[in-house]
């Protein structure tokens, strides 16, 4: 399938992003809709698509708020507000929370559940997020078991 919507849609690609969308947009149409499909008789996809009947529960629900730590939302970007300042996290987080624990005199310790993401030094935020040096130092026990 890569190889015929390249085929088919970028080669050669688009003078604009939306031209190649648009291109795009075209192809999925014909491939979901008109073009038989071995798999599925010579039948299109959309002839034997079905809406699934259970729900889909889509609101995110954040990890359980501790008392030892301050849950912040990751932004669109991937970033954290600390203070006056911003702290990249991770685009994979975005519109999600983080925990901040303290992890010393000038640290916070930034974990996502049970996964320890590294510290943030509260002093010098703009050293970003400081990362475990150890692959074991990821996994926080004491976070999956509270005693």
């Amino acid at each position: 399938m890569h190889l015929t919507l390249k085929r088919e849609t970028a080669s050669p690609p688009a003078e604009t992003v939306m031209a190649q969308q648009r291109a795009f947009d075209r192809w999925r149409r014909t491939y979901n809709q008109e073009r038989p499909h071995e798999a599925l008789g010579q039948r299109p996809p959309a002839s034997v698509y079905a809406v699934s009947h259970r729900s889909f529960e889509s609101k995110e629900r954040p990890w359980p708020n501790r008392f030892d730590c301050e849950q912040l939302a990751v932004d669109r970007n991937g970033e954290v507000s600390v203070g006056r300042g911003k702290v990249f996290i991770s685009t994979a987080l975005k519109h999600h929370y983080v925990d901040c624990r303290p992890g010393g005199d000038r640290s916070w310790e930034v974990s996502f559940g049970p996964i320890v993401l590294g510290l943030i030094d509260r002093s010098k935020t703009s050293r970003g997020l400081i990362r475990p040096k150890k692959r074991s130092d990821y996994l926080d026990l004491s976070t999956m078991f509270p005693v």
